[in-house]
């Protein structure tokens, strides 16, 4: 289910409203979309959020 809703963020940058804060978020895909990352900070605050995964098979 994560992988689903981060596959409907654009690759790149994007703006997104969770939990009542704006983040500005980059999606960047790498080795034929089998692994990406995921960076997020709170625009106005200090909340951060990172996430990698790397498909193994």
């Amino acid at each position: 289910m994560l992988l689903e809703l981060i596959k409907q963020l654009p690759i790149g940058y994007s703006e997104v409203l969770y939990n009542g804060k704006k983040y500005g978020v980059t999606r960047s895909d790498f080795n034929n979309g089998k692994s990406y990352k995921v960076y997020a900070e709170a625009l106005g605050g200090k909340d951060i959020i990172s996430l990698n995964n790397y498909k193994l098979i």
